[in-house]
C-alpha cells in the first residue's frame, strides 16, 4: 500500500475516532451544565464547586474546539498525501521518460523539469510532516487537558462532601465527568496510536 493510501486511511480512522470524542464532549459540556445547576441549587454549601463546575464547562468547549482543528489537520494531512502521491507519480514518469530519450537536449530539458518536480515534491513532503506534527500535538493537547481534568475531578470530589443533602448528586455528577473525560482521553490516545501503526 502507497504511503498516501496509508495516511489517508488513517487520517479516516483519526476522524472517526474524534467524531467520537465530539459526541462524548457534548455529553460533557450538558454534565457541566447538569452540574452547574445542582451546585446554584446547593447555593453557599457549594461555593468551591462554582469555578470547578465553569472549568468542566470551559473544558469540554476546548475540547470540541480542538476537534474541529484537527479535523481541519487531518483533511489537509489527507489532501497533500494525494498531492505527495501524484507529485511522486509525476517524478517517476519524468524519470522513465528521460532515459527513453536519445537527444541530450531533450534529456536536459527533462532534467530541469525532474529538478522542478523533485523540489514541489519535497515541498509537499515537508508540509506534510509540519501537518502530523501540528497533528499529533494537537491531539496530545486533548490528552493533556484530560489527564488535568481527572485532578480537578478528585477536587470536585472533595468539594462535595461539604455540600450536605447535595454530595451525592455532586459525586455521580462527579463520576460521570471522569467517565466522559476518560472517554476522551482513549479516543485520543487511539488517534495517536493510530497515526504511528505501521500495517495501515
Amino acid at each position: 500500500m502507497s504511503n498516501s493510501a496509508s495516511l489517508s486511511i488513517k487520517t479516516a480512522s483519526v476522524a472517526a475516532e474524534l467524531d467520537k470524542a465530539e459526541s462524548i464532549a457534548r455529553e460533557l459540556s450538558l454534565a457541566a451544565k447538569n452540574a452547574r445547576f445542582v451546585v446554584f441549587r446547593a447555593g453557599s454549601q457549594a461555593a468551591g464547586l462554582t469555578v470547578i463546575t465553569s472549568y468542566f464547562a470551559e473544558l469540554a468547549e476546548n475540547t470540541i474546539q480542538l476537534v474541529h482543528t484537527i479535523n481541519d489537520i487531518s483533511m489537509r494531512v489527507a489532501t497533500d498525501s494525494v498531492k505527495e502521491w501524484k507529485a511522486r507519480l509525476l517524478l517517476d514518469r519524468l524519470k522513465s521518460a528521460r532515459e527513453d530519450l536519445f537527444e541530450d537536449e531533450h534529456k536536459q530539458t527533462l532534467k530541469r523539469v525532474i529538478q522542478q518536480a523533485m523540489q514541489r515534491m519535497h515541498s509537499i513532503s515537508d508540509n506534510l510532516k509540519r501537518e502530523l506534527n501540528k497533528l499529533d500535538a494537537q491531539l496530545e493537547e486533548i490528552q493533556t487537558l484530560m489527564r488535568a481534568a481527572s485532578v480537578i475531578v478528585v477536587t470536585s470530589r472533595l468539594e462535595s462532601n461539604r455540600t450536605g443533602e447535595f454530595e451525592q448528586n455532586l459525586r455521580e455528577m462527579a463520576d460521570n465527568i471522569q467517565r466522559l473525560t476518560n472517554q476522551i482521553k482513549e479516543r485520543a490516545t487511539e488517534s495517536r496510536r493510530i497515526l504511528t501503526r505501521d500495517d495501515l
